[in-house]
C-alpha cells in the first residue's frame, strides 16, 4: 500500500535517461516494509522485461565470494535489476561493493540495496556514484495508506482506529495486528502487538511439535527442513516446515526460514508448553546436528550456525555477545607487516608485559595468530592467539607464565599421549573494547569454539582471561573451569587460566551439558 514516491523513483531508474538514478538505496528500521517494497520493484521490473537477480544478506553472510556466486547471473544481461536485501547483514562490504563489485555490472543495470542503516558517507563523496545514487529513507505509512493495508488484510473498517492507535504506521506491526484482529474477531488494546499475536497463536498451535518448532526459531539463525528433521525426527517435518513458512511473521531466504527480529525475541518465552524435558532434548539434537555440520562441512556458514546457536541459548547472548559486526570485520592470518600494530594493540589494551609475550609468540608460533581486519581498509583492529603444544620447551616456559601453568596442569592430569596436544587461547585483544564484548570479540569467541570442535588430537583446551570474574559465567556455561593455582598477575591484573578436558568430558557429553544450562 502507498509508497508512491518510492515507486516513482524506481520507475525513473527503469526508464533510464540523463537524470535517472542507477542505484537506489532504501533504508529504515526493521518492519518498515523494505522487503515488501522490493517485491513490488521486482514485479514491475519483470513486467518491463528486466532480468532480476536477488541477493539476500542472510544467505551470503557478509562474504564477498558468496555475493559473487549469488549474483553471477547479473553479468550476463545488460538490462539486469540487481536487488540486495538485508544489507545490514553485510555492511562491512560497502567499500568492496562500491569500488570493486558494482562497477563491473553491465552499463544499463539498475541496482537496489535495502538495509536498516544509511550507506557510508563515502558513496556521496565518490564522483562516480554521487550523481546516480538516490537514497530513500522509508518511514511509517501515513494513516490513509495504513488503513488501506488493514482493509486489504480483511480488517473491518470499524476496527481501524483502535488498531492504528496501537500498531501505528509500521507495516509489519500492521500486518501482525491484522492477523491478530482476524483471529480474535475484534481488537483489545495492547502495547506489544507481536507478543499479543504470539499469545493468541499459542492457543491455536496444533501440537507440541508445532510449539517446539516455533521455539526453535528463537535460537537458530535459519530453520531448514534438515534442521527440523534433526530436532523432531519422528514428526512429519515436511508438514511442520510448510506450516512455519505460512506464518505471518516468517521470512524466507535460500538458507531457510527465519522470524522477523521483532518476533524472534518473543518466541522462546511467548510460546511455552509441550514439555520442558522434550524441549531440552530437542535442543540437544539440534546442537548435535549443527556441530556435525560444522565439523564436516566446508561452508563458513555451517560453523557460524553452530557457534551462534550454542551462544544464543540461556543468558549468554544477552550478556556476552553483540551480534553487531554485520561483516565489517574479516578474520585473516598474521602477516609480518602486522607485527608493529599487533604489539601496539597489546600494549594499549593490556600492558607492557603482555606486549612482550605477544612478541615472543609471534616469533615462535606466528601461524597460530588470527588477525581481525577492517573489511574496508584491511588494517588490523584486533587479534587472537590460540597456541598449540605437544610439548613445551624451557624457553617457552620461562617466557610465559600462563603457558607454564597450562603445561604444569597438563602434566599433573596424566600428560599427553602420542599424537595428542593441548591448545591455549592465550590472547584476545581488542583495544576498542578491552576485556569486554565487542564485534571483534564475537568473532574471536566464535573462532575459538569452531577451532575446538575441529581440532583433531586436541585433548585439553585452555584459555586465559584477564578479567575472569566478568567472563566466568560464560566459561562455566561452556564447561571451562578455573585451573587450581592457575592465576598469575600480569600488567597489574589478575590473569586466570581455565580448562576443559575433552578426555573427561568428550564432545557428545559436552553437548548434553549445554541444554542443561538453558
Amino acid at each position: 500500500m502507498g509508497r508512491v514516491a518510492e515507486l516513482a523513483a524506481f520507475r525513473q531508474a527503469l526508464a533510464g535517461g540523463p537524470a535517472a538514478p542507477v542505484l537506489l538505496h532504501l533504508h529504515g528500521p526493521g518492519g518498515i516494509g523494505k522487503s515488501a517494497l522490493l517485491r513490488r520493484f521486482t514485479a514491475e521490473a519483470l513486467a518491463a522485461g528486466r532480468h532480476v537477480v536477488s541477493v539476500d544478506g542472510h544467505d551470503v553472510g557478509g562474504r564477498p565470494e558468496a555475493i559473487e556466486a549469488a549474483a553471477r547471473d547479473a553479468f550476463g544481461d545488460d538490462r539486469v535489476l540487481l536487488v540486495i536485501d538485508g544489507f545490514e547483514q553485510c555492511r562491512g562490504l560497502e567499500w568492496w561493493l562500491r569500488t570493486r563489485f558494482l562497477p563491473r555490472l553491465p552499463e544499463h543495470a539498475v541496482i537496489v540495496i535495502a538495509g536498516r542503516l544509511p550507506l557510508a558517507p563515502e558513496w556521496r563523496r565518490d564522483p562516480g556514484w554521487a550523481p546516480v545514487l538516490r537514497t530513500i529513507a522509508l518511514g511509517e505509512l501515513p494513516p490513509r495508506d495504513a488503513g488501506a493495508l488493514l482493509t486489504a488484510r480483511g480488517v473491518p473498517s470499524e476496527l481501524h482506529a483502535s488498531v492504528l492507535a496501537d500498531a501505528g504506521g509500521l507495516p509489519l506491526a500492521l500486518s501482525l495486528a491484522a492477523e491478530l484482529a482476524l483471529r480474535e474477531h475484534g481488537w483489545q488494546h495492547t502495547e506489544d502487538v507481536a507478543s499479543a499475536l504470539l499469545e493468541a497463536l499459542a492457543g491455536e498451535v496444533p501440537s507440541a511439535a508445532h510449539r517446539h518448532a516455533l521455539r526453535l526459531f528463537a535460537h537458530a539463525r535459519t530453520t531448514t527442513p534438515e534442521l527440523l528433521r534433526a530436532a523432531l525426527p519422528w514428526e512429519d517435518t515436511a508438514a511442520l516446515y510448510a506450516w512455519l513458512a505460512a506464518l505471518p511473521f516468517v521470512e524466507s531466504c535460500q538458507a531457510g526460514l527465519y522470524p522477523h527480529d521483532l518476533v524472534r525475541q518473543a518466541l522462546d518465552e511467548g510460546v511455552r508448553g509441550g514439555g520442558e524435558r522434550e524441549y531440552r532434548s530437542m535442543h540437544r539434537r539440534i546442537l548435535q546436528h549443527l556441530v556435525e555440520r560444522a565439523c564436516t562441512a566446508g561452508e563458513p556458514l555451517a560453523v557460524e550456525d553452530a557457534t551462534q546457536y550454542i551462544y544464543r541459548v540461556g543468558d549468554v547472548k544477552r550478556r556476552y555477545l553483540t551480534f553487531d559486526g554485520h561483516g565489517q570485520l574479516v578474520q585473516d592470518s598474521y602477516r609480518p607487516e602486522d607485527r608493529a600494530e599487533l604489539l601496539a594493540m597489546a600494549h594499549q589494551a593490556e600492558g607492557e608485559e603482555t606486549a612482550r609475550m605477544v612478541a615472543f609468540w609471534l616469533d615462535h608460533q606466528p601461524q597460530n595468530f588470527a588477525v581481525y581486519r577492517s573489511r574496508g581498509t584491511a588494517r588490523p583492529v584486533a587479534f587472537m592467539a590460540r597456541l598449540g603444544f605437544a610439548t613445551v620447551e624451557e624457553a617457552e616456559l620461562a617466557a610465559d607464565p600462563m603457558v607454564a601453568a597450562a603445561w604444569e596442569r597438563c602434566r599433573a592430569t596424566g600428560g599427553l599421549a602420542a599424537g595428542e596436544h593441548f591448545s591455549i587461547v592465550r590472547f584476545l585483544v581488542d583495544p576498542a573494547a578491552p576485556r569486554r564484548p565487542s564485534p571483534a570479540m564475537d568473532l574471536m569467541l566464535q573462532d575459538c569454539l569452531a577451532a575446538s570442535l575441529r581440532d583433531i588430537g586436541m585433548v585439553v583446551a585452555f584459555s586465559v582471561w584477564s578479567d575472569p570474574d566478568f567472563w566466568q559465567p560464560l566459561l562455566a556455561y561452556a564447561d571451562y573451569h578455573p585451573v587450581p593455582g592457575g592465576d598469575r598477575r600480569i600488567d597489574g591484573r589478575r590473569h586466570a587460566l581455565f580448562a576443559h578436558d575433552w578426555r573427561e568430558v568428550p564432545l557428545p557429553q559436552w553437548l548434553d551439558t549445554l541444554p542443561a544450562a538453558l
